[in-house]
C-alpha cells in the first residue's frame, strides 16, 4: 500500500501522514491496547487503503479526509462495515445554523 504515498507529492505525502498519524492516535485514545509495531502497521494500513478510496476513488479534500479517516479506522476496529458519506458538499443544520462537513450526522 506503501505505493499510495510514493505517487503523491511532497505535500500531499505529508497531508496523508498527518491524517494517518492523527487518526492513529485518536484510535489508541479510544481503544487503549498495546501499542505494538505490528498493531501500528496494521492500523497504518488501514488508513492507506481508506485514503486510496477517499482521495482515488471519490476525490475528497485532504480535509475531509483528515476528518473522516478516524471515524473509518473506528468503524474497521470494531468490525464494522464502513461507507464513505454520499454527500459531496457542507450542509448546514436547521437548529443551530452550525455549518457542517459532509463526514457529519
Amino acid at each position: 500500500m506503501s505505493d499510495l504515498l510514493e505517487c503523491l507529492d511532497i505535500k500531499a505525502r505529508a497531508l496523508a501522514v498527518d491524517a494517518i498519524t492523527a487518526a492513529i492516535e485518536t484510535s489508541f485514545r479510544e481503544r487503549p491496547c498495546r501499542q505494538t509495531q505490528a498493531e501500528i502497521k496494521a492500523r497504518f494500513d488501514h488508513c492507506l487503503g481508506f485514503i486510496r478510496v477517499m482521495r482515488n476513488d471519490l476525490g475528497w479534500s485532504w480535509q475531509r479526509i483528515t476528518d473522516t479517516l478516524p471515524e473509518a479506522l473506528r468503524a474497521k476496529l470494531d468490525g464494522v462495515d464502513w461507507t464513505p458519506s454520499s454527500r459531496s458538499s457542507w450542509s448546514s443544520d436547521p437548529s443551530t445554523g452550525l455549518l457542517l462537513p459532509p463526514s457529519a450526522k
